[in-house]
């Protein structure tokens, strides 16, 4: 043998110290060097105390390997597992291996299928003793692995390391000649990070308890002054940052089990204590018969529960806190420094001003538009109509700044946003930067804490010349190459960061022949670089930088400074007290949009995506931004940057009125300018005045498309066509009514809209609908106008202006038993393209009486939803809804609204997942009644750029047959239709088109409303004068539009994809929905909008779905009815006379009593029952939605405890819930009970979960629901 090796802990052969069966115990490994090719060499493990293994011997591949004289020799396993049905293949295997014949052995995943038992990792190894101890054993993790963060895979399996994970589990390595890829399918979580740190404070000397509650720490506003953790969470926020969730965390280390609810209390979490089984913490009750219960409660936001393992005593949150508060921890207080009183910076001069603002790519509107509002009402100013504009990849003169190439990210579905107003006191604005390190060792490095990461002009002051602030100036000579400058620039920082505690970047005061380089780039650069070197977690950075907008401040922030002093914006306004209020809120809102409610995580989160960028340039720049649609790098943003500053240094320097927010001449493009309004509405008919053709023809539609089709570029849909094909005659394509079967209004609220204006859309939808029906069976809803979630005269329910399609959201104005029971389609809105991130908003002058009355609500208050459903935070709560949907109304087409953003495919597939029949993709430039401006024009994709990605993961995913998927966007011809139908699109909406159609003249004030204030002798009136979108009497008295106009409109629609579809050879949507091989690149294009890579538009996987059936969806997913209930109901119904249901139920019992509730509200309305009553008399755990839409004369009586969204929606009716054994102070119902009520009573005996009666409100009958109970 070559040679002999006493090795004392090896790689392959493991002595494990075992605790417990989920603790890894000790794992020694050792590395061998210095082999030789094809040499022999044998080794032993163990020492002299604890003694040595048998002897074992392997061979290194000779020097040929891998070629033909010597081919390399692999076996390739997976899902093998320790259990005896793989003992015919190792047997095999180590046949194999005693002959010579294996030069590697490749285990992709499913190694052991031990999961989280330790013990069975140790009877796998002892099996494959003989072959890992003599061939390399090369591994990737598979589901069985990830048990407690992949913990024993990491710990067992010490694999190559890689540049790209820390954890081994993406790796390659060569051998043999061969180089092998090695990626892991089982992706890193969020939890398994939380477990990562778990396991480092653990190591650092932590109790378990005291790490679970510095890593997920209480909100800082409900902590008392002497609350005894007080300054151990301040150190957290300050060591660890804080993670918000949501999250419901059960943990072990085999001494002490401990629940934690996190601080938002987002997450079902019952804790209950009985004789006989100590502790059980379950998200529902009566999983299992614990006997009799001493103590249950549903545990609060920050709240936890302990077990201790060794002497079976149980500690309630009280408790906890008081055993960690006495656990010693690193204190970073006495290196805090807190700002006190400085002057403000003197403003510039307004010449100078001037030429900062053009200098830095401010315009006209940026001061009228944005900062006057700001700074008049400390508020974030409001818009209309979305954006119609060219995204900034786009435009090539009146170029946008750098940050308008990104839009800031929000979530959807599972971890939500959160109501940054009902929630306000689970945000902590504080922000601490400096020399953050101090947990693992003695720190002295000077910290300095602020309210907030906006800072004032004296606050800035005050910083600058603190201790161990450090500046670093982005002012560099115009005549330097500017990325030279940056490279130098950086490389400056990092050498100063060795020595600093804060570095401040600052831009301030450029001159004529010095230019400021672009502060976001030189920011997140700076800050990947920090990181990477492992010296952020001692460095502050401050920038103190020429921005002035919302979005600008909160991209800095979150791609990577603490805190943010905009000098520009401060120098444009009168009053920055209110302008810094304005900009305050809206990066608090920012940050509730992905559910980040500390500032200090939202800092360096890199929460946004980019659209239009060179994707080269965004992996360098800012890395892990995801990007979309690849196009303009560092060269074209460069020479813009400079024209922005010689702008600010011409002869006669003024600001240009670009026209982003209104239509002007010589301002940036609108998709709804005037001569389209104009040709649009001689199309529909509305227009009376004969222009090039007569009104309401399909000339005059033709005219008008022509306008949409032949115009310059604005967005993606504009820059691919539908490729000439073999024409087919006309009579073989698809019937107009079987393409207007697939159209859509997405939902427009009355209150945004006028009460004409909102039945006239449905009133069209229906007329479409009952005339495709007698052409034709179609699958699918067809031609369907969705209400919106703002409430509407429910006596139009199944009527011809009534609303097919009723839409669930935060505020769940438009719910009432009647119309879900009633509807042909429930959806829920999980975000809307106008205001992703948000919920509805409708300003209080549009608050009328009549809005008021249907809405539950006071005239006169501006009303603003939550911007999620505060039921729905994981995809098992949507699941859940969706059932209930289906109790409620067997018949009912189940719907899912979302906004086009990264990460869609998956969340569609969720969708899909929960049992929906239709999921609705709605694009970013949504039209609107009332957004923020920052929302108007920052946030969500153009749904062009992601529907492809969708269709192609459904297809994969073997679900796009089951489901109906829909989408949006500024729609406007038959052209841009057939598009979206070939990138995936089963059915299409159409928003802000359909109101042209009917009036809207596109005057973009649909948040205003009554007198103007300007006008000296108070008759000049705001808002919209054609009555669309108003709630003004006299502008209502105006509007003229009929459904015949939308109707005429979308046939002509309709008609235009039949002729496209013959001139490309389609005769049949069906056959070519998703096959966006029928696109390509539109010739001709110039300027930036050639740069955009469209591949992602025009090439299509060989597969796509070709065939439907959404009613395998309805039937796989449609619950056991409640048969019993329903039966009560008719007979009760029939003969008028009370009935008495008497059950023992379980949380398997879910929807009590829904399915009754839906047939007698389809039968008499909300106004329920005369006779009755129709009682139901339970005991036991009742699952979720017990009660919900109970209506007049319906009684529940339960004793013992319900899930989360009992009594939801509920219109009348009576609900009481008393304690087993008349025990008191016990939790008896879960999270969001009455959630939306608008009538009944609810007395419960006991305590109620998280959310309690949220969105409560009158009925339309002036009635209100009555909740007692004893605490939340």
């Amino acid at each position: 043998m070559a040679g002999e090796l006493e090795i004392p802990f090896a790689w392959l052969l493991l002595f494990l110290v075992r605790c417990s069966r989920r603790r890894v115990g000790i794992v020694h490994t050792a590395e061998m060097t210095n082999l030789k090719p094809g040499a022999a060499y044998s080794y032993r493990v163990g020492d002299a105390a604890g003694g040595w293994s048998d002897v074992w011997s392997f061979s290194t591949l000779p020097s040929n390997a891998g070629t033909a004289e010597r081919p390399l020799r692999i076996i390739q396993i997976g899902d093998m597992g320790y259990a005896n049905k793989s003992d015919n293949t190792v047997a095999g295997i180590i046949a194999e291996v005693d002959q010579g014949n294996v030069d590697l052995i490749l285990h992709v995943g499913d190694v052991s299928y031990a999961d989280g038992d330790m013990p069975h990792w140790d009877i796998y190894f002892l099996k494959i003793e003989k072959i890992s101890a003599r061939v390399p054993y090369m591994t990737n993790p598979g589901n069985h692995e990830l048990w407690y963060n992949f913990t024993a895979y990491k710990t067992n399996f010490w694999m190559p390391a890689s540049a790209y994970s820390d954890h081994r589990m993406f790796y390659s390595f060569n051998y043999g000649g061969v180089h092998f890829a090695q990626m892991n399918t089982e992706t890193i979580t969020d939890t398994a990070n939380l477990d990562d740190m778990m396991i480092a404070l653990l190591a650092g000397g932590m109790s378990f308890e005291q790490a679970m509650l510095g890593l997920l720490p209480s909100a800082e506003s409900v902590l008392a002054k002497d609350d005894p953790l007080r300054d151990f969470y301040k150190a957290a926020r300050v060591y660890l940052g804080a993670c918000d969730g949501p999250a419901a965390l059960v943990g072990c280390d085999g001494d002490v089990a401990v629940a934690h609810l996190d601080r938002n209390g987002l997450r079902p979490l019952w804790a209950q204590v009985s004789k006989d089984f100590v502790l059980a913490v379950s998200e529902l009750t009566g999983t299992i018969d614990l006997g009799e219960i001493e103590e249950q409660r549903v545990l609060g936001p920050g709240e936890t529960v302990l077990i201790n393992l060794n002497n079976g005593r149980v500690s309630m949150d009280e408790k906890v806190r008081e055993e960690v508060a006495r656990e010693p921890f690193p204190s970073p207080v006495a290196r805090i420094a807190q700002v006190s009183a400085v002057e403000p910076t003197t403003k510039p001069a307004q010449s100078d001003l001037l030429s900062y603002q053009l200098a830095f790519g401010m315009t006209k509107e940026d001061i009228e538009v944005l900062l006057e509002p700001m700074s008049k009402t400390g508020k974030p100013p409001l818009g209309a109509m979305g954006d119609d504009t060219p995204m900034a990849a786009m435009l090539d003169t009146l170029p946008r700044r750098i940050e308008d190439h990104f839009k800031l990210r929000f979530a959807q579905e599972t971890s939500p946003p959160i109501d940054p107003i009902r929630d306000a006191w689970v945000f902590d604005t504080t922000i601490t930067l400096g020399d953050r390190s101090g947990l693992w060792r003695q720190a002295t490095g000077r910290l300095y804490s602020f309210e907030n990461p906006i800072l004032s002009s004296g606050e800035m002051n005050w910083l600058r010349v603190q201790e161990s602030v450090t500046p670093i100036s982005l002012i560099v000579p115009f005549g330097e190459d500017l990325e030279l400058a940056m490279n130098e620039r950086i490389a400056e920082a990092l050498r100063l960061a060795e020595s600093t505690n804060v570095l401040l970047i600052t831009d301030v005061a450029p001159t004529s022949n010095q230019i400021a380089l672009p502060s976001l780039r030189f920011v997140s650069r700076l800050h990947s670089k920090l990181v990477e070197q492992g010296l952020r977690h001692r460095v502050g950075l401050a920038a103190e930088v020429g921005v002035w907008d919302v979005h600008h401040c909160a991209l800095h922030v979150s791609l990577g400074v603490d805190v943010i002093s905009p000098w520009l914006g401060i120098a444009s306004v009168e009053d920055e007290d209110k302008y810094l209020k304005a900009l305050r809120s809206g990066l608090l809102e920012a940050q509730s949009m992905m559910g980040v409610t500390p500032a200090a995580a939202y800092a360096g989160a890199r929460l946004v995506e980019a659209i239009g960028l060179s994707l080269d340039f965004l992996a360098k720049e800012f890395p892990g931004v995801p990007g979309h649609i690849s196009g303009i790098g560092s060269d074209i943003l460069n020479a813009e940057w400079r024209q922005f500053h010689l702008n600010g240094y011409a002869d006669q320097p003024s600001l240009a009125d670009a026209g982003e927010f209104r239509h002007t001449r010589d301002g940036r493009k609108h998709a709804n300018n005037a001569e389209i309004v104009r040709s649009l509405q001689s199309a529909s008919g509305y227009a009376k005045k004969i222009h090039e053709h007569k009104p309401g023809t399909y000339e005059a539609y033709q005219s008008y498309s022509k306008l949409v089709s032949n115009r310059t570029p604005l967005n993606l849909l504009d820059l691919v066509q539908v490729k000439q094909g073999d024409a087919v005659p006309i009579e073989e394509v698809d019937s107009v009514e079987s393409i207007v079967w697939r159209f859509m209004a997405p939902g427009m609220s009355e209150g945004a809209l006028s009460e004409p204006a909102h039945r006239t859309v449905a009133r069209a939808f229906n007329l479409l609908y009952r005339h495709a029906r007698l052409k034709g069976t179609f699958q699918g809803v067809g031609p369907i106008a969705n209400s919106g979630e703002g409430g509407f005269d429910k006596s139009r329910i199944r009527r011809p202006d009534g609303n097919r399609s009723v839409q669930y959201a935060g505020g769940r104005f438009t719910i009432t038993p009647m119309t879900a029971a009633c509807a042909d389609e429930a959806e829920v809105k999980f975000a809307q393209g106008a205001k992703p991130g948000k919920g509805g908003q409708l300003p209080g002058k549009k608050v009328s009486p009549m809005v008021a009355l249907r809405r539950g609500c006071e005239a006169g208050y501006e009303l603003v939803s939550p911007p999620i459903n505060h039921n729905l935070y994981s995809i098992e709560d949507v699941k859940l809804m969706v059932e209930s949907w289906r109790f409620l109304n067997p018949k009912v087409n189940c719907a899912l609204k979302f906004v086009a953003t990264t990460g869609i495919e998956m969340v569609a597939v969720g969708g899909v997942n929960t049992g929906a029949n239709r999921i609705h993709i709605s694009d970013g430039c949504g039209g609107t009644g009332a957004a923020k401006r920052v929302d108007q024009k920052h946030a969500g994709l153009p749904a062009a750029a992601v529907l492809g990605t969708v269709q192609d993961m459904l297809v994969e995913e073997g679900v796009r047959h089951l489901v109906e998927v829909s989408a949006d966007g500024g729609v406007q011809n038959g052209e841009q239709v057939l598009k979206l139908f070939l990138l995936g699109a089963d059915k299409v909406g159409f928003g802000t088109s359909l109101l042209v159609a009917i009036g809207c003249s596109m005057l973009r004030k649909c948040h205003l409303s009554g007198i103007d204030p300007t006008d000296p002798n108070g008759k000049r009136r705001l808002g919209c004068t054609p009555g669309v979108a108003t709630q003004d009497p006299e502008f209502i008295a105006r509007f003229s539009g009929k459904s015949k106009h939308i109707a005429r409109y979308l046939t002509f629609i309709a008609q235009e994809v039949r002729e496209r579809m013959a001139e490309a050879g389609i005769r049949h949507l069906d056959d070519v929905i998703g096959n966006r091989n029928f696109l390509e690149p539109k010739p001709g294009i110039t300027g930036k909008a050639a740069l955009l890579d469209l591949s992602a538009l025009v090439n299509a996987p060989g597969e796509h779905c070709q065939w439907r059936d959404y009613k395998a969806q309805t039937e796989a997913n449609m619950p056991q009815m409640r048969k019993q209930e329903v039966d009560a109901a008719k007979y009760l119904l029939d003969k008028g006379k009370s009935l008495e249901i008497d059950e023992m139920l379980t949380n398997a019992d879910r929807c009590v009593g829904v399915g009754a509730s839906g047939l007698i509200a389809r039968k008499l309305g909300d106004k329920g029952l005369a006779k009755g009553p129709l009682l139901f008399i339970h005991r036991g755990s009742a699952g979720h939605y017990y009660g919900a839409y109970s209506l007049p004369g319906m009684e529940f009586h339960l004793r013992g405890n319900i899930a989360d969204s009992a009594f939801t929606a509920a219109y009348g009716g009576l609900l009481v819930v008393s304690p087993p054994r008349r025990r008191t102070g016990l939790s008896l119902v879960g999270s969001c009970f009455g959630y939306g009520a608008r009538g009944g009573k609810a007395f419960i005996a006991g305590r109620a979960g998280n959310r309690f009666g949220i969105c409560l409100r009158k009925n339309h009958e002036g009635g209100s629901p009555t909740l007692v109970v004893e605490g939340v």
